[in-house]
């Protein structure tokens, strides 16, 4: 089975408390008009048009998980070069319930692997905050003063996008087998998140380029306030609803 980088499986925290993350990323990151606040699960997945059989799959494998708590407690940094790329942390409550979700969703695609492989085998839970300058990461780190965010985490997302468009969720696959709901959720990167302010830091001596304003396609319909906030905290999905039939390269 293929996989495409335009394809993912992911844990979305609830958008009651997207601001911190938003707020740094607006200025910070890349990739915040095409992706919204995640950790990366499975990366790349499978194209769109396997969704059918994989879903089933995704759920058979977290049907004896139970919801658990997450606090996002700290921030780290991967280097490239003269650019690192500043993270935060999730700690998952029992301990270890993160990483044990990605264990069995990539035991279920285990050629999906490639975010454990580039950690030598082991699986790296984070949130992308933004580019920044080697040189200067810590002290930029230090700027941000991060406080704890938590969120309790009960269903994985399978997002995926078409051209320049933004990722959108296109199945939630609750913990313990309840029903998965095929609602799709639109992102929009510029939606209102009441943001607080962050401190400014220089930007890379070579900064990644962001995904021109005027080359995204906004979504018809952007998802409302409470439909992102169900994904981490709900444990009954939305019932039925229609959803776009296209194919994904």
């Amino acid at each position: 089975m293929a996989k495409v980088v335009t394809s993912a499986v992911v844990v979305v925290p609830p958008s009651s408390v997207w601001a911190p993350f938003q707020a740094v990323r607006e200025l910070h990151d890349k990739a915040y008009e095409r992706w919204m606040p995640h950790v990366n699960l499975l990366y790349p997945f499978v194209p769109f048009r396997s969704y059918a059989e994989a879903v089933p799959k995704l759920s058979q494998a977290l049907r004896d998980e139970q919801p658990f708590d997450v606090c996002v407690d700290h921030l780290g940094y991967f280097c490239f070069g003269r650019s690192a790329t500043v993270y935060a942390g999730p700690t998952s409550q029992p301990a270890g319930a993160l990483e044990r979700v990605q264990r069995k969703v990539e035991a279920a695609f285990p050629f999906c692997n490639d975010l454990s492989a580039k950690g030598g085998g082991t699986f790296k839970a984070h949130i992308t905050l933004g580019q920044f300058p080697t040189q200067s990461v810590g002290a930029c780190m230090a700027q941000l003063n991060w406080k704890p965010i938590r969120f309790t985490c009960s269903s994985v997302c399978v997002i995926s996008r078409f051209g320049d468009n933004p990722f959108e969720v296109k199945y939630t696959v609750p913990f313990g087998g309840s029903p998965v709901s095929s609602e799709v959720i639109s992102y929009d990167a510029h939606a209102s998140h009441a943001a607080r302010p962050v401190a400014d830091c220089p930007p890379p001596s070579v900064r990644p380029q962001r995904v021109p304003k005027q080359d995204v396609q906004k979504p018809a319909a952007t998802a409302a306030a409470g439909s992102w906030a169900a994904i981490a905290g709900a444990r009954t999905p939305p019932g039925n609803s229609s959803r776009a039939h296209e194919s994904n390269d």
